[in-house]
């Protein structure tokens, strides 16, 4: 339930007018607008800081989010860039080998290569020989046979050696061109691992590249959420300032009230029986009468959670009480009807209901599904105020229920 500052200043002001007639006959008139601004511009910076904390708390919300996604995002390229080195490092130890298979292949070759270059000076030597001699060495050679079978075994002699070193020339040269052959292979099988793994290299680096800027997003984002944090924890301080300063009016409030009862109650018994008459509907010169009637009716005495141990009131609740209707448990005048609290910067309160009684006693009803007051209203004690409910900080429908005297809480049990 909003309000406007100018609607709530008004309301404010009704309270302090129909607070006490005492008090008003007491106090200049402009000194009451004052105190009513003062007390408007307080839970108007309240809202202020409330509207700030829901925008900043969003904020980091939407920081934690994206700072858990782009961590996500930063682990998934790590992750793939130490998928593609350890290919590379796979590639690496690949060409190794191969290169080590070249070396083999250069070596043999060289081998192979020198076994021919001695098998070919052999042969020069021989054929050298032959030339220098002529045909009449081999002529000599022949008709020297003793006879035909033996001419003709000493010419098939000199014929397979001629055949022999050629044929030995030849498979030598086989051999080297096959060892060539396997060469190349092996140089365009290390070309074809060389060229992956320098397009690996490619991608590992623009991967790389995309990790180093999601590491600098992210330092971004980690440095806006703590911005965000820092900002939240100031906030909270204010609003602690912003509650402190709160209390504090109303503590003055009640303490004036409790002033202005004490300094006329030497004329109060004269004026008594005129006063008598028809005041009390309207909220004027109210005292709190001494005790208090049930603030759920049917539900007396349902209280699961009391008084005591950082808990400030009765939490009343039972089988089919949302909805059951709240009354006054005293009469007195509505200091405030909303949502959260004119003394609670967190709205944990849901829809609530401040009553003041006079005599500095006041009474809270917190968590309603629905009101039937305004700030302002007076209320006659066991007038329906509004309906339990589960709202603000609730976990299942009831009543909180506080009786505070000069703004401080105290056993409810003490007035009802």
């Amino acid at each position: 339930m909003k309000r406007k500052t100018k609607n709530r200043m008004k309301r404010v002001l009704a309270v302090i007018l129909c607070g006490t007639l005492v008090w008003l006959s007491a106090t200049p008139l402009g000194q009451i607008r004052t105190r009513a601004a003062e007390l408007a511009d307080l839970q108007d910076k309240q809202q202020q800081l409330q509207e700030e904390q829901k925008e900043n708390e969003q904020k980091l919300d939407e920081l934690r989010d994206n700072e858990e996604e782009q961590q996500a995002y930063l682990e998934t390229l790590q992750s793939q860039v130490k998928t593609m080195q350890d290919q590379i490092d796979t590639l690496n130890a690949q060409v190794d080998l191969l290169n080590d298979e070249i070396t083999e292949k250069e070596e043999a070759i060289a081998d192979k290569q020198a076994q021919i270059d001695d098998d070919m000076e052999q042969l020069k030597t021989r054929l050298k020989a032959l030339y220098m001699a002529g045909d009449a060495s081999t002529l000599a050679i022949l008709l020297h046979a003793d006879n035909i079978e033996d001419l003709a075994r000493k010419s098939e002699v000199i014929k397979s050696i001629t055949r022999h070193d050629t044929e030995l020339i030849q498979s030598l040269n086989q051999e080297l061109n096959d060892i060539a052959d396997e060469k190349a292979q092996i140089e365009a099988d290390k070309k074809k691992v060389t060229d992956g793994k320098n397009d690996l290299e490619e991608q590992r680096q623009e991967l790389a590249d995309l990790e180093e800027e999601a590491q600098a997003t992210l330092e971004e984002i980690q440095g806006q959420r703590s911005d965000a944090e820092q900002k939240a924890s100031q906030l909270e301080a204010e609003m602690s300032e912003a509650d402190a300063a709160l209390d504090q009016w109303y503590a003055d409030y009640y303490a004036s009230q409790k002033e202005s009862s004490s300094s006329s109650s030497g004329s109060s018994g004269s004026s008594s029986g005129s006063s008598s008459s028809g005041g009390s509907s309207s909220g004027g010169n109210q005292s709190y009468s001494g005790s208090m009637t049930w603030p759920v009716p049917g539900y007396s005495g349902c209280i699961y959670q009391g008084f005591g141990s950082g808990h400030k009131g009765y939490d009343i609740s039972g089988g089919g009480i949302y909805g059951a209707p709240i009354v006054a448990a005293s009469s007195g005048t509505v200091i405030f009807a909303g949502y959260g609290s004119a003394a609670n910067s967190h709205n944990r309160y849901g829809y609530c209901v401040d009553i003041d009684h006079g005599s500095g006693i006041a009474t809270r009803y917190a968590h309603c599904s629905a009101l039937t007051v305004s700030t302002g209203d007076y209320v006659t004690e066991g007038q329906v105020i509004g309906y339990v409910g589960n709202t603000g900080e609730s976990y299942g429908a009831h009543l909180h229920f506080e009786v505070r005297v000069n703004g401080v809480a105290v056993n409810p049990g003490n007035y009802v």
